[in-house]
């Protein structure tokens, strides 16, 4: 039986770095050592992609399968999402997302649940049993890890980092950790957001408007944001324009596990590919967005694919 492979699994942008999409948000999956050699170069203004419009900041996102979840029904976070640079995949839920998004599909439409079912089956079978067919000389990028990467370097580079966001002290902590060699660190709380990533009343649009100003004048190569998904994404996309830095970069929940706050998962458990896991034993109160990772998400993925299926098939048929 001749098969088709999806129009999907032939986005790429070169062998190290490829580029396919996830409820219609491109995703980059590739290597820790591609991600930030991407993000120093657009630091320096040497990379090769199109700048955003105006010159405008480049915008780094770590999408997860909760984020890429509220995308479906989020129009202003999907928009955020797709306008970034660079869209690091966050847990191995993206990346088993990708490859199971990138298998054939049969070119008959009675076939099509069923192969698609047991590809799902075996992707995940993957997750624990066959990681090298899975990530396919790709690998696991935890937002965080590109966070503390790029702070480690800022001490020998001299970049300047801006801090914004997080729990009330946080930020603070985490400067006076990675405050060595030439590292240059300030931070600031921000304003308070709604969902819409807009400031809640007068007194923290006031509040924002002195947070953009000390960011301009502190001229930072890298700002990190951790306002938590989807404010953060949202007010990134809103206010880049207005902002004097080289790179901004979303980092969610990063901040608190730098900070001591979350216990980082062992080296083990991120090779395992069970953050997850991890997750849900040191933070319980994760249980609903955990289940929303390991089982609604690949559910969405599944239907998502057969919907796209299906609209090949009939295209095919119509010519």
């Amino acid at each position: 039986m001749k098969t088709r492979q999806p129009k999907i699994a032939k986005e790429t942008l070169s062998k190290e770095r490829q580029i396919a999409p996830i409820f219609g948000i491109p995703i980059d999956s590739t290597r820790k050592a591609k991600v930030l050699s991407e993000i120093q170069n657009f630091v320096k203004g040497t990379n090769s992609q199109p700048r955003q419009p105006s010159g405008q900041p480049r915008l780094v996102v770590t999408p997860n399968p909760e984020i890429l979840l509220r995308s479906l029904e989020d129009i202003k976070l999907a928009h955020a999402l797709r306008s970034a640079d660079l869209k690091i995949p966050d847990g191995i839920g993206v990346l088993a997302a990708l490859k199971y998004l990138s298998l054939p599909t049969p070119g008959r439409d009675i076939l099509i649940p069923f192969v698609l079912v047991f590809q799902g089956l075996s992707v995940g079978y993957s997750v624990f049993f066959n990681k090298k067919w899975l990530l396919g000389g790709t690998e696991v990028v935890p937002g965080r890890a590109i966070f503390k990467e790029l702070l480690d370097k800022s001490a020998i580079t001299g970049w300047k980092i801006f801090l914004l966001g997080g729990k009330p002290g946080i930020a603070e902590t985490i400067a006076q950790i990675f405050t060595k060699g030439k590292a240059r660190i300030l931070t600031e709380s921000g304003p308070w957001l709604d969902e819409t990533g807009t400031p809640i009343d007068e007194k923290q649009k006031q509040i924002q408007k002195k947070t953009i100003q000390k960011i301009n004048a502190f001229k930072p190569h890298l700002l990190f944001v951790a306002f938590g998904p989807p404010k953060q994404e949202k007010w990134l996309s809103k206010n880049l324009p207005k902002l004097n830095v080289r790179v901004a970069m979303v980092v969610g929940g990063a901040f608190d596990y730098l900070g001591g706050l979350t216990p980082l998962p062992t080296v083990f458990v991120e090779k395992a590919g069970l953050e997850w896991l991890w997750r849900l034993i040191t933070q319980p109160r994760r249980l609903p967005r955990v289940l929303n990772a390991i089982v609604v998400f690949p559910w969405e993925v599944f239907k998502w694919r057969l919907k796209l299926a299906k609209k090949q098939i009939t295209k095919s048929e119509d010519l």
